[in-house]
Formats: structure tokens, C-alpha cells, sequence
């Protein structure tokens, strides 16, 4: 049975597949849309090392006449720190070291991270690097979400999944997520907010983080997986089965749900 669905994930810790747990992610995802909906998918991975190469990627995506598609963004921790840093430009980012900085981090490097992170975050703010940085992430991100509606393509958008845990980096995280958030509902897109939903179900810290705090366990993977399914699992099994033109109507139930 060819699939009716095309899972495009772009994103940093939930794509190593090389790490078995890293994978549970979008292998639960089809899991349970077979199990829950029939409907039959299948993954496409993509790495960014900056905001501003999504649109390209998104503009990648080959629409099929036979398959659906609904693109997941992750959005990444480590280059959301390097955007608002007065130090650290984006552009110099490679995918590799920015997949590093999302989830491998431990011990002393880490340490020597967060405080080198916040100090160059206080100064970007000083400098108004902070203001700015938020604009041009939403305008990448927002560019995604009409590109996805105006192709048939059902759009969500996972916020950072993790953090560097100092309040500094947090308060950035928090800043930047609402905006995105906001941005990302009134376009007609699904916004969810990783980090506080994993923290808030947890009943303890390493149910579903690693003791550093930077990695999802395998739990965390599943959760996170179950809940995207829950809040768009509706709309992704209505858009593999509809015509084109059923696609708009099942988002907006989705919503009104």
C-alpha cells in the first residue's frame, strides 16, 4: 500500500536517527496514524543551521497528486541562542555543530555554555540584536506556514523542546515562543509549545529530559509525539483522505476543536 502521507520533519535533536531513542519521535507518529487513523506515511528529515534556510526547504517539498503532506518545524534551541547573541552570528552555524548544541552538550562544556550564552544574549539585547532577531525568525517562520497553506501542505510548528536552563535563556525561549506562537495561530498554522507542555506533564525532571536537561528520553519522545497526534491527529487524517479543497475546512475544525 503506497503512503498517503508524507512526513517532512525539519529540525535538530528529533532527526538523529543514529541514536535509536531519537528516532521513537516520528516512528510513534506513524505508528499511531496507522493505528488510530489508517492512514499509511512516510518520513522526509531535513537539517537547518539557520532561520533563514526554511523557506527553501519547505519550497522543496515535491506535491504529489497521489500523497498528502504536513511539515513539522522543530525549532531550535541552540540557534534561537545564537540569533540573539551580540558575539555569535547565525550565519556561521554548521548543521553538525548546531545538532551538538541541541541535545549533546554535559558537564563543564555545558556550564561554560549557558554562561557564555547568557552573557552574549545580555549584550545582543543591549545592542538590540534581540528585537530584531525575533522579527526575522517570524518572518521565516510565518514565509513557511502561508507557503504550506497556499500548497496544501498542513503545517505545525514544535516549539524549542528543550533549553539551556538558566533563566536568562529561558526568558529568550519564553520571548521568542510567544511571539511565534501568536504569529503562527493567526496565520493558520498549528503552534505547540514543546518545552512547557514536556515540562508540565512531568512528574519529576528526568521523565522525559536526560539529567543534563538537553536531550529527550525515549518517554519524552513519545509524549511529545502523542500530543502533536492529539491536537492535529484530526486534521492530518482528514487532509491525507480529502481533496485539496477539504484541506482549509479540516485545519479550521482543528481549531475549533
Amino acid at each position: 500500500m503506497p503512503a498517503q502521507l508524507c512526513l517532512h520533519i525539519a529540525g535538530g535533536c528529533l532527526l538523529q536517527a543514529s541514536a535509536p531513542q531519537e528516532s521513537l519521535f516520528y516512528q510513534h507518529i506513524q505508528e499511531q496514524l496507522m493505528a488510530q487513523y489508517n492512514v499509511q506515511s512516510e518520513v522526509q528529515l531535513y537539517s537547518y543551521s539557520r532561520f533563514a534556510a526554511l523557506p527553501n526547504i519547505v519550497a522543496s517539498i515535491a506535491i504529489t497528486a497521489t500523497q498528502k503532506h504536513l511539515l513539522i518545524i522543530q525549532i531550535r534551541p541552540s540557534l534561537l541562542f545564537q540569533a540573539c547573541s551580540m558575539f555569535s552570528n547565525i550565519q556561521d552555524g554548521s548543521s553538525t555543530y548546531s545538532n551538538r548544541c541541541d541535545s549533546s552538550h554535559t558537564g563543564i562544556q555545558a556550564l561554560w555554555n549557558q554562561w557564555l550564552g547568557t552573557a552574549n544574549c545580555i549584550a545582543g539585547t543591549i545592542a538590540g540584536q534581540h528585537n530584531s532577531a525575533i522579527t526575522r525568525i517570524n518572518t521565516h517562520i510565518t514565509h513557511c506556514v502561508h507557503w504550506c497553506l497556499q500548497h496544501n501542505v498542513l503545517p505545525v510548528i514544535l516549539g524549542p523542546v528543550h533549553s539551556y536552563l538558566t533563566s536568562v535563556h529561558r526568558l529568550y525561549v519564553n520571548s521568542i515562543n510567544s511571539t511565534l506562537h501568536k504569529a503562527v495561530d493567526s496565520t493558520g498554522g498549528i503552534y505547540i509549545d514543546a518545552y512547557d507542555l514536556l515540562q508540565t506533564k512531568a512528574h519529576k525532571q528526568n521523565d522525559f529530559f536526560t539529567a543534563s536537561g538537553l536531550q529527550l528520553t525515549a518517554a519524552g519522545h513519545r509524549e511529545l509525539a502523542n500530543h502533536l497526534l492529539s491536537v492535529a491527529g484530526t486534521a492530518i487524517a482528514r487532509h491525507s483522505k480529502q481533496s485539496s479543497t477539504s484541506f482549509n475546512h479540516s485545519l479550521a475544525n482543528t481549531h475549533n476543536s
